[in-house]
This record gives C-alpha cells, structure tokens and sequence, in this order.
C-alpha cells in the first residue's frame, strides 16, 4: 500500500527501518544495480499523507490519500519522475481504500496484533487490488498500524524506471510499499480504542 519527508531518504538504510518512531507517512523503496556489481535501495517518503475510517452500509473502510508531488528521495529528479510515473497529472492523490469491514474485524485485527487488509490503489485512472499486511504496536495511547507491501511495478502497470538509458543503472521490478499510521492522526478511528 503504500505506499515518506525526512531524514530516511537516503540511498543506503540499514535493512527495512525506514520510519522514525513519531512519523506517520508512507514510502517506496526499489532496488537499483550501479555499474554492474553496486546496488542500492533509494526510498521516496512522504509525510503529508491524510487518513481516516470512512464509514458505509458494509463498515468501515480506511482510506489514505497520498499526494504525489510531496514524495522526498532527496533528488528532484526521482521525485519528478515519480510523479509522472504515478500519473499524477490524471490522478493526485493517489488512493489506498481498504474493503469495508464490521467493527468487530477491526477490533480482531487489533487484539491479534496483525492481519491482512484487502483493498484498491488508485494509481492515475487505474485501480489495483492489493493485500496489505498489517502489524500493531501501541506507543503510549497511541495505536501503530504498520506494514509493507511486497510487490512489483509490473504489478501496477508500471514500466521500472530506466537510468543513463540502462547502460550503467539498472532498476529491478520488484517494489516495496511501507507505510506506518499513527491512530491519532487517522480520522474516526477512536472505535480502535474501545
């Protein structure tokens, strides 16, 4: 899902700590090869994501909306690429909707510490199902939801991304998706808690 601003857009991280402890954001991470023998994982964060529990007939659904243009890779060029990668110019933001689901499924998720949430990205004009993984931690009063996706950018319909006309940078296929919510800036989720 989902698919970061801050100090963690560097090329090189330490495995999959991609988040610091008080961020509420989402990111991308793929997997380059420099030069035939040097790889690294450039990440694109983004901390201006907005997320809520939209309620209908069928229950609950969580809905994150990450606008395009605020990805931080610390290179411009990326973050523009990015954009138009994304199709950004059709659709921005991009949209993660979760299945709706009764309380009690959410509430199950919760006491059980992890579980899947099954939804659509809206990606430009196109929606993917996805399945995302979910684990909870609590940091004080406050209930983490965090978890990354493992997936592909053939998946999405989406081209890896070509450096130096792929002669010297290659970019694999595979993608990853992290993103960690934080219950006090998620719109409605108070039923969390009871």
């Amino acid at each position: 899902m989902f698919l970061v601003a801050c100090i963690c857009s560097s090329d090189a991280l330490a495995g999959d700590q991609i988040f610091r402890a008080d961020q509420h954001c989402v990111a991308w991470q793929a997997h380059k090869t420099m030069f035939l023998f040097k790889t690294f994982d450039p990440v694109g964060m983004n901390c201006d994501i907005s997320a809520k529990f939209e309620p209908s007939e069928e229950g609950l659904s969580l809905v994150v909306e990450v606008p395009l243009q605020s990805f931080d890779s610390g290179e411009e060029t990326r973050d523009a690429d990015v954009f138009e990668i994304l199709q950004g110019e059709v659709q921005d933001p991009m949209i993660f909707k979760s299945t709706a689901a009764p309380d009690e499924l959410w509430h199950q998720i919760v006491k059980l510490g992890r579980g899947i949430v099954p939804g659509k990205l809206k990606i430009g004009d196109q929606e993917f199902k996805v399945d995302c993984p979910v684990e909870l931690s609590r940091s004080g009063d406050i209930l983490i939801l965090s978890g990354k996706l493992e997936t592909h950018f053939t998946s999405f319909k989406i081209d890896p991304p070509t450096v130096l006309a792929g002669a010297l940078v290659s970019v694999d296929d595979a993608l990853k998706l992290h993103y960690r919510l934080r219950s006090d800036k998620i719109g409605g989720s108070d039923f969390l808690s009871k």
